[in-house]
């Protein structure tokens, strides 16, 4: 039994029978004594007593792995500024075990998705107590100075990917490929043609872009005499065939919205 849920809804998703509950809160919350679910009116599945209790003690995980993401991404941002690497050195390094900025990723990527992992506590705790010890505060402040210089400098976007992106970015085109993939499982006789259209549209337009690219260059070897010569006729062929590209598609909107000179039977745009 799995729980798509953000705190603190009232509403929450489990998603093994793909019902929704209405979830209640007690004045403090403490405990999973201290909540309540329902399932909402008019629900297909039947659950016994046994049933909500299982469920509540699970969505009581969630909860409370939750909060714990929520403080780890607050400590991850603010004392190691957002250093994903300084921050699996450190716990390597206090705890010997093995933590990769990758594992620190997946702790803070959204419950539900394929990457997400469960941040454990004693990673928690063991930042919170290396931050509260007098010894490291140096140490830590040298090095929110250093990476906050570090900002300002042109860094490779690889770098930007390996230290905060990369799960998530993985994640999200496994995510695509499953929805696309889903799409096509479930076209039908009438789907299928517009489905089919859409995909040799875009490959078109991505072989036209790649062909038009692949000219400039060409035409700029020809015509140049030396490397500074030829990025500069490169480079402008390939903006003048943008501003072509973006001319036409400025001009097919118009039309097939009737906006512009496309808003009249004479072709006169309204001053």
């Amino acid at each position: 039994m799995t729980w798509q849920y953000v705190f603190p809804s009232n509403k929450a998703l489990e998603t093994t029978t793909n019902t929704t509950f209405n979830v209640k809160f007690g004045r403090s919350v403490q405990s999973e004594d201290d909540i309540e679910i329902s399932p909402i009116e008019g629900s297909k599945v039947q659950f016994t007593a046994a049933d909500l209790t299982k469920l509540r003690s699970r969505l009581w995980m969630v909860i409370m792995q939750s909060h714990t993401r929520s403080e780890m991404l607050s400590i991850v941002e603010k004392d190691f500024s957002g250093d994903r690497h300084w921050v699996a050195y450190t716990l390597s390094d206090i705890t010997k075990k093995s933590v990769s900025n990758r594992t620190v990723q997946a702790w803070l990527m959204d419950p539900g998705k394929p990457s997400s992992r469960t941040c454990p506590e004693w990673a928690l705790q063991a930042l919170k107590t290396y931050i509260a010890a007098d010894s490291n505060n140096a140490y830590l402040e040298q090095g929110r100075k250093h990476r906050e210089s570090d900002s300002y400098s042109s860094k490779a976007w690889s770098a930007e990917v390996d230290n905060r992106h990369c799960v998530n970015f993985a994640t999200n085109e496994i995510l695509g490929e499953e929805r696309r993939l889903n799409e096509w499982r479930s076209a039908n006789f009438y789907t299928l043609p517009a489905m089919m259209h859409r995909l040799e549209d875009q490959t078109q337009k991505y072989l036209s872009n790649l062909s038009s690219r692949l000219c400039a260059i060409e035409s700029a070897l020809e015509k140049s005499t030396s490397f500074e010569d030829f990025k500069s006729v490169a480079l402008a062929a390939i903006r003048d065939k943008d501003m072509a590209e973006w001319l036409i598609k400025n001009a097919r909107r118009d039309i097939e919205n009737r906006t512009g000179e496309f808003a009249s039977e004479d072709g006169v745009a309204e001053s």
